[in-house]
């Protein structure tokens, strides 16, 4: 439905976040990347933030179960 590209070669992650759930924060790699690679993608391992124009969700709250207890 929709791209957000960004200066880096490896995304690793991204999650809707901020006050609004409207930011999606998207996290990049740089770890094995040659010196040639890293001279093409200095931005190669940053946070990147978006407004894609549509909003996630909050985190599902569940309850935690306790461990169980010995014998």
């Amino acid at each position: 439905l929709c791209r957000v590209d960004v200066p880096a070669p490896h995304v690793t992650s991204c999650a809707f976040g901020g006050t609004d759930f409207r930011t999606l924060f998207i996290t990049t790699a740089r770890a094995g990347m040659s010196d040639q690679a890293l001279a093409a993608h200095p931005q190669a391992g940053s946070l990147f933030a978006a407004r894609p124009g549509v909003a996630g969700r909050s985190a599902f709250r569940f309850a935690s179960i306790p461990p169980p207890r010995p014998a």
